[in-house]
C-alpha cells in the first residue's frame, strides 16, 4: 500500500512579510471602521473588539514607547519571551513608530511593531482560525 504524504510549502520571507502587512492593514481597517478607545497608562489608544478579536493599535502619539513598562509588550501577564523580545526591540529601534496587538480567545496571537521607515518586527505570532477573520 502506498504512503500518501501531505506536501506543504512554507512561505518565503517575502511572502511572510506580505502576509503580516496584509494582517496589519486589515486590522487597522477594522479599527478605522469601528473605532473604540481604551486608556493605557493615561493614554488613549484606538481599539477594535468584535468577532472574537481584540485589537489595540498604538503610535508614538500615545507615548507608549518600549522604554516604558506600560507598553503592551511589557504589561503584566506578558511571557518572559515577550519581555525579552521587547527589550531586544528597544535596543534595535529605540522608539518604534507604532505597534499592533491582537488577541483571540483571550490569548495574544499577534504582536508587531514598525518604525517610520516601514520596517516591521514580529514580536510574537501564533497561527490560528483568527487569521480568517482578518481576510
Amino acid at each position: 500500500m502506498a504512503t500518501v504524504r501531505k506536501c506543504t510549502t512554507r512561505p518565503s520571507g517575502l511572502e511572510r512579510r506580505q502576509q503580516i502587512e496584509n494582517m496589519r492593514a486589515a486590522a487597522l481597517a477594522l479599527i478605522k471602521a469601528r473605532p473604540q478607545w481604551i486608556t493605557i497608562s493615561g493614554r488613549r489608544c484606538p481599539t477594535y473588539e468584535g468577532d472574537g478579536l481584540r485589537i489595540i493599535h498604538y503610535t508614538p502619539f500615545q507615548g507608549l514607547h518600549l522604554s516604558q513598562p506600560s507598553m503592551p509588550a511589557l504589561a503584566a501577564g506578558s511571557s518572559d519571551q515577550e519581555k525579552f523580545r521587547a527589550a531586544t526591540l528597544f535596543q534595535r529601534f529605540k522608539q518604534p513608530g507604532s505597534g499592533l496587538n491582537i488577541w483571540s480567545g483571550g490569548k495574544k496571537v499577534l504582536n508587531i511593531v514598525w518604525d517610520g521607515d516601514g520596517e516591521i518586527e514580529v514580536v510574537s505570532f501564533k497561527r490560528g482560525d483568527w487569521e480568517r477573520k482578518l481576510a
